[in-house]
């Protein structure tokens, strides 16, 4: 618990980078080429850089990649400073939290020689965030994060997944260039 009595990184870490919200950028994103379905012009809010210096015990260097028509996505790519045989591991979080949720367990992961990868889900932390409330389904954000997966890295893929693995809820098939040791889920 932190000393606001919440769960650590609840309220925290969000109020730093998101207080006085009249700060956050607001970018049009051109959805011209996107799938159908998609709106076009979305609008998404995307929380100044600076809003994120100085967090508390999260020195990570950030990384973006752009998915659908320019939607920025972030992520945290942490890896030994020196080859090690350890795993990829991947973070990801649920709501309403980001990868600031991770930066007590980064650390010691990367010092066992293991790579860490901490994606901000679109809308959280500090990947844009669509300003209608309909850019955010279970399937936008499977297809996000798959998207995010493959232009992250590439020579690797940053999110390895077992094969044959399915994603929770929606059974669609997640793939991955190399194997991976794990939990599996049933065909």
């Amino acid at each position: 618990m932190s000393r606001s009595g919440r769960p650590h990184g609840s309220r925290d870490a969000a109020a730093h980078a998101t207080e006085a919200g009249a700060d956050q950028e607001s970018v049009t994103i051109d959805t011209s080429d996107v799938r159908a379905g998609a709106e076009q012009g979305l609008e998404a809010l995307r929380t100044p850089d600076e809003r994120f210096d100085g967090l508390p015990d999260y020195p990570f260097e950030p990384h973006h990649v752009e998915v659908g028509a320019g939607l920025r996505v972030h992520y945290v790519d942490e890896r030994p400073a020196v080859a090690a045989p350890g795993e990829t591991v991947l973070l990801p979080h649920g709501e309403p939290t980001w990868s600031y949720l991770y930066r007590h367990v980064i650390p010691p992961l990367v010092a066992a020689g293991h790579r860490c990868v901490a994606a901000d889900l679109v809308g959280f932390g500090r990947s844009d965030k669509p300003a209608s409330r309909f850019a955010y389904t279970y399937q936008s954000h499977v297809d996000r994060l798959r998207e995010t997966a493959g232009r992250s890295s590439p020579s690797e893929s940053a999110f390895p997944a077992p094969r044959g693995s399915r994603t929770p809820r929606s059974g669609t098939p997640v793939t991955s260039s190399r194997r991976t040791r794990g939990p599996r889920s049933r065909p």
